[in-house]
């Protein structure tokens, strides 16, 4: 009867086991696919990006890096390798992220590089600055220009 106890108590160690390797496969890939999202929105948020463009090109892949990012996440920062069609670098940005306006689990967050600094695998440096708010658009403090307002020339010598 003992050899029996013995033998429903392994069984027992096994399922349990097996469940937990499972349970932590699952989370590993659950994981893994959030970070492919984060991933996937700041590459569309670098799309543009006159730095990412002249040295990086198009980049063709991105990696969360969770170690740094862990180091660097008081100061609210993620860390990114970068290979594109140019070159390879990490970029260790800041950025502000939102949920999507549609409800799809499909859809990546939106992102928005907020600011970063772009370390070649060459060793240059350079710093990723957020795009520069749309050339027509007016401060609402800045008081509107007219015709009367402005100076009229005024020939020299006279």
């Amino acid at each position: 009867a003992s050899t029996q106890r013995g033998g429903f108590n392994m069984g027992c160690l096994i399922a349990v086991v097996l469940v937990l390797v499972a349970a932590g496969v699952g989370i590993y890939f659950m994981w893994q696919a959030s970070m492919d999202f984060l991933g996937d929105a700041v590459k569309s948020a670098l799309v543009g990006n006159p730095v990412i463009e002249e040295h990086i090109g198009e980049i063709q892949a991105i990696e969360v890096d969770f170690g740094e990012s862990a180091e660097t996440l008081k100061q609210e920062k993620f860390v990114f390798h970068l290979r594109g069609s140019k070159g390879s670098g990490t970029l260790q940005a800041k950025i502000n992220m939102e949920e999507p306006d549609s409800k799809s689990p499909d859809e990546p967050p939106v992102v928005e590089v907020l600011a970063g600094t772009l370390v070649m695998s060459t060793g240059e440096t350079y710093e990723i600055l957020p795009p520069l708010p749309e050339a027509d658009a007016t401060p609402e403090d800045a008081p509107a220009e007219t015709p009367a307002e402005t100076p009229e020339a005024v020939p020299a010598g006279n």
